[in-house]
C-alpha cells in the first residue's frame, strides 16, 4: 500500500507542477499579447507622426526657398538705388570741387527721389511683412482711377 500511496502522492505533485506551468504560461501569454498590442499602437503613432514631420520639414524646406527668393529680389531692388545714391554723391563731390555748386543741387534733388523710392520699397516690405504675420489688416475699396491718374500726374 506504501507504493500506491507514494504513487499517488507523486501524481498530485506531478499535477500541480502541470497546473502551476499552465497557469503561468497563461499569464504570459496574455501579457505578450497585450504588449504587441501596446508596441502595434505606438508603431503606428510614431509612423504618423513621422509622416507629419515629413510634411512640415518639405513645408518648410519651400519656405526657406521662398524667403530666400524674397531675399534676392529685395537685395536686387535695394541695390540698384543705392548705386545709384552712390554715382550721385561721386558726382556731386567732384562738381562740389569743380565749382559747379547749381549743378550739385540737382543731383541733391536725385538723390532725394532715389532714397525716398528706397524709403517706398522697406514701407511696403514692411506692411507686407505684417499683413503676412496677421498684424495689419487689408481693407479693400473701390476708387477712381481716373481721379488717381489725374492727382498723379500733376
Amino acid at each position: 500500500m506504501k507504493g500506491w500511496f507514494f504513487a499517488l502522492c507523486a501524481l498530485l505533485v506531478l499535477t500541480s507542477v502541470w497546473i502551476v506551468i499552465r497557469i503561468r504560461t497563461y499569464r504570459l501569454n496574455r501579457t505578450k499579447e497585450y504588449l504587441e498590442r501596446e508596441v502595434a499602437a505606438r508603431t503606428s503613432e510614431l509612423v504618423r507622426e513621422r509622416h507629419t514631420i515629413t510634411l512640415q520639414n518639405q513645408e518648410l524646406a519651400a519656405l526657406n526657398q521662398t524667403k530666400d527668393h524674397l531675399m534676392a529680389v529685395i537685395g536686387h531692388e535695394l541695390r540698384g538705388p543705392m548705386l545709384s545714391i552712390q554715382n550721385i554723391g561721386d558726382s556731386i563731390r567732384y562738381l562740389l570741387k569743380n565749382g559747379q555748386a547749381a549743378h550739385a543741387a540737382k543731383l541733391g534733388e536725385h538723390i532725394k527721389h532715389r532714397v525716398f523710392s528706397i524709403r517706398m520699397l522697406l514701407d511696403n516690405l514692411l506692411y507686407w511683412g505684417l499683413s503676412q504675420a496677421g498684424k495689419q489688416e487689408v481693407f479693400r475699396e473701390p476708387i477712381s482711377l481716373h481721379a488717381l491718374i489725374i492727382v498723379t500726374g500733376k
